[in-house]
């Protein structure tokens, strides 16, 4: 979490849309380039998409194939690299010209079988020298960005990797489980540093389980670990309340829990971004057509509304939101929402009794000037 500056006044926390640009297949996840040029995305067609942002309007460039399933995760390696992981466990690092971001793409390593089946989690050291994936083998495994070579093996999870983190010192690591546990590993010697954390992000029912973390990622310097996802309900329901949690990560310690809505349909913080040291941005999905995008103000909320955390600015107008991309300007997000004809199961049909599908048009945001 950002350091607060008590100097710094409050920016104002009323976003609005600016734009929507439509898309043809469901996306998963979206960032932009450091520059700020290009918005890439990818999701459920295997394609890496990259979307032009330097004219009046978003245009979309030729995308990048080379993945054969979903890709779930993406991440930008220092300002000329991007990292991309699938659920048939290829993990591809693609190389282009920070000049021109618009340009020619290259593949610069390649691993088609990086792990066993899904590849859940993806981070990358600020620095861009390590990369660190977590997959539905059990594992995780640490990788020396500049060739892709395996630096170390995490094997040995009770259950499927969710989530990744590495620490900003790129010496360790934190990996989250389907269960929502915790844990905390040294890359030198691939051990387990301290008990692990039971965060309560899971519950389960005697046919299925729901994994309850989908994010995790250290901030202000790495002395704060952020993980979110869904908390379970009273009658644990196949889905929950959207959460964020923050540990102090010299203690391990739980410092504020954030209940995002009391609404179980709204199910899980998928994304999130910290605006500055007091507004964090959230993204949420569950049951179909059902979405939120929400800002709270940290500052202005006590242990106990924590429980019941109340945003400042809530958006729910946004189906099944997925991805939060922040700009570098610091002045506009995109958010990846499923489209309205998305209820689940094939239910919408046209004439012919054909299902329509999904896609996830990019809801474009701008933040007012600060006075």
């Amino acid at each position: 979490m950002p350091t607060v500056d008590e100097a710094k006044p409050t920016m104002p926390v009323e976003p609005t849309q600016v734009a929507e640009v439509p898309t043809d297949r469901q996306i998963m996840t979206a960032r932009f380039e450091p520059g700020g040029r290009l918005l890439v995305t990818a999701g459920y067609d295997g394609l890496v998409r990259r979307w032009d942002f330097t004219g009046e309007e978003p245009r979309e460039l030729e995308p990048l194939a080379g993945h054969h399933g979903w890709i779930e995760r993406i991440t930008f390696l220092g300002d000329d690299r991007l990292v991309s992981a699938d659920s048939w466990g290829r993990l591809r690092c693609w190389s282009f010209d920070p000049a021109d971001p618009a340009g020619e793409w290259t593949v610069a390593w390649d691993h088609e079988q990086a792990h066993d089946g899904w590849i859940r989690g993806l981070d990358v050291t600020p620095d861009g020298t390590r990369v660190v994936t977590g997959g539905n083998d059990r594992a995780a495994r640490v990788r020396n960005a500049a060739d892709g070579k395996l630096v170390r093996e995490l094997p040995n999870h009770h259950e499927e990797v969710h989530a990744v983190a590495l620490h900003p010192d790129g010496e360790n690591v934190v990996t989250a489980d389907l269960r929502g546990v915790v844990v905390h590993w040294s890359v030198a010697t691939g051990e387990r540093v301290r008990a692990k954390i039971e965060t309560g992000l899971y519950f389960e029912d005697k046919s299925w389980a729901s994994p309850g973390i989908r994010f995790a990622r250290f901030e202000d310097d790495g002395r704060t670990l952020v993980v979110a996802g869904s908390e379970r309900t009273a009658t644990n329901r196949t889905v929950g309340h959207p959460a964020v949690q923050f540990y102090d990560w010299a203690t391990a310690e739980r410092t504020r829990s954030l209940r995002c809505s009391e609404d179980v349909s709204q199910g899980y913080v998928f994304d999130l971004a910290f605006r500055d040291a007091r507004q964090l941005v959230v993204v949420t999905s569950g049951q179909p057509g059902k979405g939120q995008l929400l800002v709270f103000d940290l500052d202005s909320l006590d242990a106990e509304e924590e429980e019941s955390a109340k945003p400042v600015f809530q958006h729910t107008k946004m189906a099944n939101c997925h991805a939060l991309a922040p700009h570098p300007d610091g002045r506009r997000f995109v958010v990846a929402a499923t489209n309205k004809r998305s209820q689940g199961n094939g239910a919408v049909t046209d004439k012919e009794g054909r299902y329509l599908g999904n896609s996830s048009p990019l809801h474009v945001w701008e933040w007012p000037q600060t006075p």
